[in-house]
Order: C-alpha cells, then structure tokens, then sequence
C-alpha cells in the first residue's frame, strides 16, 4: 500500500529540512571557529587583509595555515565581503523556514 502525504504534512516536512539545514550551517561555522581558536578565518586575496573584528576573525593566505579551509570564509559574495559555506547553508535553511512557514499557516486557514 503506497503511503499519500498530505499538503500540510509535505509542508511540515518543508520546515524541518529547512530547520535542518539551519542546525547543519550552525554546526559548520561551530566547527570552523573552535579548530581556528575560537576565530573565523576569513580568505584575503579579494578583501582587504583588515578584515571583521579581529577579536572574532582573522585574516588568511593560504589555505594551509588554517584548520577546516572549505569551512572559513572563502566565498566572495560582494566588495569586500566574504561567505562561509555554513553561511550559503544557513541562507537556504531560513528561505525554507521562510516559505514553507508562510505556505503551513496559509494551509491551516
């Protein structure tokens, strides 16, 4: 017998993946951060080598002199601005959260 999921329940399962991928981008930046000493490393060839708050970040050349290099600020989102993966993952978890919230309440009406 071939189990049907509801509309609510498709979108119920819309929230959790989103809340998911919220806690798996959480972690990532977590993880990042505690193997750096308790500092977000953050890629300077395209930003200036000043970069954040240097109490919470730190600037970096090359990918060997960090922990977790795929994990750091690495991606180029803007002039002067850098992204994490955790960061991309933690964007897409809240649009989820974001739209399959607003489709459950419009559901349950």
């Amino acid at each position: 017998m071939k189990t049907v999921l509801t509309k609510g329940e498709k979108l119920l399962f819309g929230l959790i993946g989103g809340l998911l991928l919220l806690l798996i981008a959480i972690l990532a930046q977590f993880q990042v951060m505690t193997n750096n000493n308790g500092k977000m490393p953050i890629l300077v060839s395209s930003v200036d080598s000043q970069v954040g708050n240097p109490e919470t970040h730190f600037a970096f050349i090359d990918k060997e002199d960090i922990n977790y290099f795929y994990l750091a600020d690495i991606i180029p989102i803007g002039e002067g601005y850098m992204a994490s993966l955790g960061d991309v993952v933690g964007f897409i978890g809240v649009f989820l959260i974001i739209v399959f919230g607003v489709l459950f309440v419009r559901e349950k009406k």
